[in-house]
C-alpha cells in the first residue's frame, strides 16, 4: 500500500507539471509553484503512510482505496499550513491566482482518480 500513496504523490506532481506547462503563463510566474507542490506532496505522503500504519488493522484489504481519498484531502489541506487557504476554495476565482488553484486541485483529482481505477482493475484482476 506504501507503493501505491508513494505512486499517487508521484502523480499529483506530475500532473500538476504537465498542467502548468500546457499554460500561457510565463516561468517566471510560476516559478515557484512546482516547489509548493513538492511540499503539499510531501506533506501528503507522510500524513497518507502515518494514517494507513495507525488505521491499518481498522480497514479491510479491499477498501483500501480509502487511504487514496484521504490522500487527496490531505493535499488540500496542507496547502493551509504554509498557504492562506486551501486550493479548492479558490478554483472559481480569476486570472492567475485562480489558475494556480485550479491546477493544485485537479492534478490531485486526476491523481486520485487515476490511482482508485488502476487499483480497482488490479483488485478485479487478482480476483
Amino acid at each position: 500500500m506504501v507503493i501505491w500513496i508513494l505512486l499517487q504523490s508521484f502523480l499529483t506532481f506530475l500532473s500538476f507539471i504537465i498542467l502548468i506547462a500546457s499554460s500561457d503563463y510565463p516561468g517566471g510566474a510560476v516559478g515557484m509553484t512546482p516547489l509548493a507542490v513538492l511540499l503539499a506532496v510531501s506533506i501528503q505522503f507522510i500524513g497518507s503512510i502515518a494514517l494507513y500504519f495507525a488505521t491499518k488493522n481498522l480497514v479491510k484489504a479491499e477498501q483500501n482505496y480509502v487511504f487514496f481519498i484521504i490522500g487527496m484531502i490531505l493535499y488540500e489541506l496542507s496547502f493551509a499550513i504554509f498557504s492562506d487557504s486551501i486550493p479548492i476554495m479558490d478554483i472559481f476565482t480569476f486570472g492567475f491566482e485562480g489558475f494556480i488553484s485550479r491546477c493544485y486541485s485537479f492534478s490531485s483529482i486526476i491523481s486520485g482518480l487515476c490511482i482508485t481505477i488502476v487499483f480497482f482493475l488490479l483488485k478485479l484482476k487478482r480476483g
